[in-house]
């Protein structure tokens, strides 16, 4: 009976430690990949102010802002800040409401598929699961 407590324990505990290698690795890879993206989008933004021409469906500062927001949370991803679900949520909803009526409207008038609402529309809510599981392990560790 002894021996039987003593395994549960040992794979408990390895279970627990396995979890937490998983989620370190996971965490090591999409923060990055977060920070890649929010680059991306900065500069996109950063082409927009310099060539506003080049951007008509925008006003310049329009621009500006997200290309402040996109480098706070380029920041914030950088550093791994445990409370980035919080402003990151607020960016996707504001994100989903925009390019989701943008990608409607491109669809009903133009017949045209938006590529880049669409990415917004699908990954952002994931981004933003993935920032409160991250941040409800943590808080757990």
């Amino acid at each position: 009976m002894k021996e039987v407590i003593i395994f549960e324990v040992f794979v408990s505990n390895l279970k627990m430690n396995m979890s937490y290698i998983v989620e370190f690795r996971r965490r090591r890879v999409i923060y990055p990949l977060l920070a890649f993206a929010l680059g991306i989008a900065a500069i996109y933004h950063l082409a927009a102010l310099i060539s506003p021409s080049s951007f008509p469906s925008s006003p310049v500062w329009r621009h500006s802002l997200f290309l402040l927001l996109d480098t706070v949370a380029l920041l914030l991803s950088a550093r791994r800040w445990i409370w980035l679900w919080i402003p990151f949520t607020m960016f996707t909803m504001q994100q989903l409401i925009s390019h989701g009526f943008r990608a409607y409207d491109w669809w009903t008038l133009y017949h045209r598929v938006d590529t880049i609402s669409i990415i917004l529309i699908v990954f952002m809510p994931l981004v933003c699961a993935f920032l409160f599981y991250d941040f409800r392990f943590r808080v757990r560790q």
